[in-house]
Formats: C-alpha cells, structure tokens, sequence
C-alpha cells in the first residue's frame, strides 16, 4: 500500500509543476520559404544550416537544424534519381497522407494481448494469442494505416499489463 500510495503522490507532484512540460513543434513538409521555391535541389543540399537560416531570414533552433541535415541527405538520395529536382518538387511530391488509425484493428490489437492474459496460462500461447492480430494483420496487408493501428493497440496493452503487473503483483 505503501507503494501505491508513493507512486500516486509522485505522479501527482510531477503533473502539478508546469516546468517539466514541453512541446515539439513539427513543421508541415509544404513550409517552402518563397524565395525558395524555384532553387534546384542540388543547390539546395550544397548549403550550410548557417546559409539557409540567412537566407530564411530565421535563426533555426538545435532540432531544425538537425532536421535540415536529415532533409538534405534525403534529397541528395533522391537527386541520384530525378537530377532536375526542385525544391518545391520535391516538398509537394513526398508528402505523407495523414495517419487515420483504423478503430477496428486498434480495438484487436488492444484486446488480444489483455484477454490472453486473462484466459491463458502458458507463456508461449499468451504470446501466440497475443501476436495473432499483428500477423493477421501483415498477411492481409491493405493498408499501412492498419498495420500501425494494430501495433498501437498491441503497444498500448502490453504497457497496461506491465503496469498492471508491477502495481498488483510486486
């Protein structure tokens, strides 16, 4: 009880402060500054963090600056391919479709591991059971968004059962 009681008093002392929230601000892959809209891509991965931020006009931040060396190694892979690329070709071209979790596969993926946990006894059945949604959802494979649903579930039960396991059982 003790332990509970001491948990249950530290997660509340930590969500009363508000220093310890952050927040990570992600741009959208369509954010071309106008100046650079019609600069060849292979241009584009021969700038420095330092020249882009003054040609921005913005100074950029530790993540950005990281994130502008991911994008130009990313364009120079994919200027082996399409030696006239733009960098507005390429922002347009390679944007992702949003993830829209398929409620069905997220509720499988949730319950399998829980019931198997609850019904089954031997370890290698309970990961059987409870892997049985993700393979399932791997040989039908129509959709990414599915396969992403169905991980989130399985993810999100298992850290409710280890959750669940060291609150009760130790």
């Amino acid at each position: 009880m003790r332990k509970i009681s001491f948990l249950l008093f530290f997660f509340f002392s930590i969500a009363s402060y508000t220093s310890y929230g952050f927040s990570i601000i992600k741009h959208e892959a369509n954010e071309v500054p106008p100046a650079d809209k019609y600069l060849q891509a292979s241009e584009f991965v021969k700038l420095s963090s330092q020249e882009f931020s003054a040609m921005t006009g913005k100074k950029m931040n530790f993540f950005q600056r990281l994130s502008f060396d991911v994008l130009k190694i990313k364009m120079r892979h994919d200027l082996k391919k399409n030696p006239d690329l733009k960098v507005s070709d390429y922002f347009f071209e390679n944007k992702r479709p949003p993830f829209k979790p398929s409620y069905f596969w997220l509720l499988l993926g949730l319950a399998a591991p829980i019931v198997s946990a609850i019904y089954v006894g031997s370890l290698g059945v309970f990961f059987a059971v409870a892997l049985a949604p993700v393979f399932l959802a791997y040989i039908t494979k129509n959709n990414p968004n599915k396969l992403k649903s169905v991980w989130l579930g399985f993810g999100v039960s298992m850290l409710l059962l280890i959750v669940f396991g060291v609150l009760f059982f130790f």
